[in-house]
């Protein structure tokens, strides 16, 4: 069975699970993020997945700002401006050696909508996510 880790990057926390190709979720977790750097930031990131490696054959990340999914890249990290230029297929697809995917927090959230939800079969489509502030979790 083919097993990925997933991020979610927030601002308040780093959400994380290990899930399977149809979505099946294995383990799941989350930590205060670190914002007292990026060098901090990662750390965290790294101890899960050194935690979970060897189970994970991908990491997928969804994150704030703006995002070249093509190289793998943050910008402008909104809450958290130390995320502005980081390359996780450098960070963590060469430390890890797998595929690294990478999709804005907004865009990710309607993805499982169209997937597996009320958005299925649906062209067009919008999901509208509330900020943590306005939903109680």
């Amino acid at each position: 069975m083919t097993q990925y880790l997933t991020f979610d990057i927030g601002g308040t926390n780093l959400k994380y699970a290990l899930i399977d190709e149809e979505g099946k979720i294995f383990e799941k977790d989350r930590v205060e993020t670190n914002t007292e750097s990026l060098e901090a930031f990662m750390q965290s990131i790294y101890q899960v997945a050194d935690k979970y490696q060897g189970k994970y054959r991908g990491i997928a990340v969804c994150a704030p700002g703006k995002i070249d999914t093509e190289h793998k890249i943050i910008y402008f990290g909104g809450a958290l401006p130390f995320l502005d230029g980081l390359n996780l297929q450098e960070t963590l697809g060469e430390k890890y050696k797998v595929p690294v995917s990478v999709e804005n927090d907004g865009k990710a959230a309607a993805l499982p909508e169209q997937w597996h939800g009320e958005l299925q079969d649906i062209d067009d489509g919008v999901r509208l996510p509330l900020e943590p502030a306005l939903v109680a979790e």
